[in-house]
């Protein structure tokens, strides 16, 4: 299994718990939106950074350092939206499960 397929794999089960935690919780619906789409938007960023890892290794099989560092900002650019949803969902999430106890 490749990286990015395993990291695809991990997003996508965090995104399922998080989809479902959307519709267990009384959200309001453009609060189950914000969830949702950014759940869409860290997976097609996987999918875009695995597609581009692909297509630079294709073009320089052989380690170059520009190629590597093209690799390095795709999957920061990743990184940095999946944080950006943690604190979405953080924002969304706490309120809810303050009122829990």
């Amino acid at each position: 299994m490749r990286k990015g397929e395993r990291n695809f794999k991990v997003q996508l089960t965090v995104g399922f718990f998080a989809a479902i935690a959307a519709f267990y919780f009384p959200l309001t619906t453009a609060e189950r939106a914000v969830i949702l789409v950014c759940i869409g938007l860290v997976l097609a960023a996987e999918i875009m950074n695995s597609a581009l890892e692909r297509l630079v290794n294709l073009v320089e099989p052989n380690y170059n350092k520009k190629a590597a560092e093209v690799k390095d900002l795709a999957a920061a650019a990743v990184l940095v939206l999946s944080f950006t949803s943690v604190i979405v969902g953080l924002v969304v999430f706490i309120p809810h499960l303050l009122l829990l106890h």
